[in-house]
């Protein structure tokens, strides 16, 4: 498929292109002139120079075009960097795109040197002659059935007589593939190749071999463990382009069995390693009267598991409407009403606000309503929706040629509240910020950074665990199971109680107690905010293998601990660790290990009686997971690492 991006820029006369040719030869291979004074260089007299560093860079011809042509703040050459003939070439390719956005897809540039051989720099000046204004002509829409021409024209984003603009072009695109159905979608401007002030568009719509389809999947990670799934979709659903399906599965599959161990370790334990479900229908209409608006609406009927922290039973409907104010930002405001009953929290409700017996766990774990509306903003370039793989950036233009490094970012902002008025049985508000950025530095290597943080501003003194905020695990610090950074809370059995020297009884354990970790229950507590960073090297391997090096950071800051109940009331920890990615046909599988270089500390240890939900607070006990028998230094080493399977890069 041709780029329409490339298209417009591509597409200047063939005299135009000779004369830029030229113009860039002038710029890189510079003569030693026989006298000091700075010299105006020409083909004739060119040769190597080597350390020659650009003074300025003068760009002229397109003062007085209107609409005025919008230059980015950095050229690809500027001030203080070496003669570089990619970059004089990517220079040109800038203002080329700048003047085909302004209408002037003809405009020729002239590109020359002054030379100070003293100083050794070298003045650059790119003269331009801005051309004829080019204005759309006709559109003509060649959709494949079903689709119509009505489905179409409504997402064209210029009409006959606009200036020729690439973004208008690249809208179009946007705006038809966001279409249910949409396999292809090829904007011809043939009238730039004949060199037309009026240019007429083909727009040409192709769709998939079929409309409807049903896909099977299975998939092995160390937060779902084993889970099977499988889905029926229409892309063309009741005679418009709109997406229905139905989807069903089964996660945690076999959990149980592994008990916490590799390739399952952060899927949970006891009753969080039980199998989990789902079903749930979805549809996506996008709007006829506003191209760039959808509505989005989900029911679902499911058993989730937070490991370790909580489970839910439930079911609900999540409605949101989405808007892309920007080929490359959406906007989205949602409303999720849920009802769900809550299980296996009693150790939260008890540590964090008091409510230890069994009524008062059941009365804040029966079926309660949340139901909060949500607010966010995303920003994900083209580029970083790229595939993945060393060859993309190469098949997308970028290498060889490319100056500098290519950037792949992405953030988002989500503000969330509950209240009355929402339905909702809680009131609280909630903000989340995340953002990350990879840049690829050499076809083989790149670098990548996320930050994410987030924070409880206001709610009610009790509030769902499912609110509070958990770190650690395969996609945020991977020197930790699931959800266990931050502040946790030690649930014993009265035999693990014994054997820990504590009295089952209120305050029970005496000071310095340290229980077996493999007799113990470990439960996160959550937090009313979380700071984490992740720093990550990659270096191709192979065509299809990736080795990581990593760093990855994180702070969990919970509630002041209640009444007898001590330890900290946050944890954080810096994890060093290494990974492979496996490029397979199902996307990048990855393997992670990182390391946990967290001393022993003071944690609460809570008394739990066989078949009851409530819980006696036995006091702080030393938690020294790595050293609690004072192993030799291997042993403790090799308890430190945390491996984590799953696919998909990280961030």
């Amino acid at each position: 498929m041709r780029h329409p991006l490339r298209h417009l820029i591509t597409r200047a006369p063939p005299t135009a292109r000779l004369l830029a040719a030229v113009a860039v030869a002038l710029v890189v291979h510079p003569t030693v002139a026989p006298a000091q004074a700075p010299a105006v260089a020409s083909p004739a007299t060119l040769a190597p120079v080597d350390d020659l560093r650009v003074a300025t860079v003068e760009v002229t011809g397109i003062e007085e075009v209107t609409p005025p042509v919008r230059l980015p703040r950095r050229l690809p050459l500027r001030r203080g960097q070496p003669y570089s003939t990619e970059r004089v070439d990517a220079t040109e390719l800038v203002l080329r795109s700048a003047l085909a956005e302004s209408g002037r897809p003809y405009a020729s540039i002239e590109v020359s040197a002054t030379v100070d051989h003293a100083a050794g720099v070298a003045h650059i000046l790119f003269e331009i002659d801005p051309g004829p204004e080019v204005v759309f002509g006709e559109v003509e829409v060649q959709a494949a059935p079903p689709f119509r021409e009505r489905d179409i024209r409504p997402r064209v984003a210029y009409e006959p007589g606009d200036l020729i603009s690439i973004s208008a072009v690249e809208a179009t695109r946007h705006a038809i593939l966001a279409l249910p159905g949409v396999d292809e979608v090829v904007v011809e401007l043939p009238g730039l190749e004949r060199g037309e002030l009026v240019v007429p568009s083909i727009i040409r719509v192709a769709r998939p071999d079929r409309l409807a389809d049903v896909g099977l999947r299975a998939t092995l990670s160390s937060l779902e463990c084993v889970e099977v799934g499988g889905r029926w979709r229409h892309q063309f659903f009741l005679g418009e382009p709109r997406l229905f399906s139905i989807s069903g599965g089964f996660t945690n599959l076999f959990a149980a069995l592994l008990d916490g161990d590799f390739p399952c370790a952060s899927a949970g334990e006891d009753v969080y390693a039980q199998p989990n479900y789902y079903l749930s229908t979805d549809l996506y209409q996008p709007l006829r009267v506003h191209p760039t608006t959808a509505v989005q609406a989900r029911a679902f009927f499911r058993r989730r598991t937070s490991p370790q922290s909580y489970l839910l039973h439930g079911f609900g409907l999540h409605l949101s409407a989405l808007r892309d104010i920007r080929p490359e930002t959406r906007v989205r405001l949602s409303y999720y009403p849920e009802r769900n009953e809550l299980r296996a929290a009693g150790h939260y409700f008890c540590v964090n606000f008091g409510a230890c017996d069994d009524a008062a766990i059941a009365r804040l774990s029966g079926w309660q309503w949340l139901a909060p509306v949500e607010a966010a903003l995303q920003w994900v370039p083209a580029i970083a929706l790229e595939p993945f793989g060393p060859a993309w950036a190469r098949e997308a233009g970028l290498w060889p040629g490319a100056i500098g490094p290519v950037w792949r970012p992405m953030a988002r902002l989500t503000v969330s509240s509950g209240a009355g008025l929402t339905g909702s049985d809680f009131t609280y508000l909630r903000g989340e910020a995340e953002a990350a950025v990879a840049r690829v530095l050499t076809p083989r290597t790149e670098a990548a950074v996320r930050l994410r943080a987030g924070g409880l501003l206001a709610g009610d003194d009790v509030l769902p665990p499912q609110v509070r905020f958990y770190s650690g695990g395969p996609v945020t610090v991977r020197g930790v199971r699931q959800n266990l950074l931050g502040p946790l809370v030690l649930v014993a059995d009265p035999e693990a109680a014994l054997e820990a020297g504590c009295a089952p009884e209120p305050g029970g354990c005496p000071a310095g107690a340290m229980p077996p970790p493999h007799r113990v229950s470990v439960r996160p507590r959550g937090g009313v905010a979380v700071v984490e960073g992740n720093v990550e090297g990659r270096l191709w391997l192979t065509t299809w293998l990736q080795l990581a090096a990593f760093a990855d950071a994180g702070v969990v800051v919970g509630d002041t601990p209640i009444g007898d109940v001590g330890g900290r009331d946050w944890d954080g920890m810096v994890a060093p660790g290494l990974g492979l990615r496996w490029l397979s046909p199902m996307g990048p599988i990855r393997v992670d290990v990182g390391y946990d270089p967290r001393p022993s500390r003071m944690v609460p240890m809570l008394l739990q009686e066989p078949g009851t939900e409530g819980l006696v607070v036995l006091g702080d006990v030393v938690w020294a997971p790595h050293t609690h028998d004072s192993p030799g230094g291997w042993r403790e080493f090799r308890r430190r690492l945390q491996f984590h399977l799953a696919v998909g890069q990280p961030f």
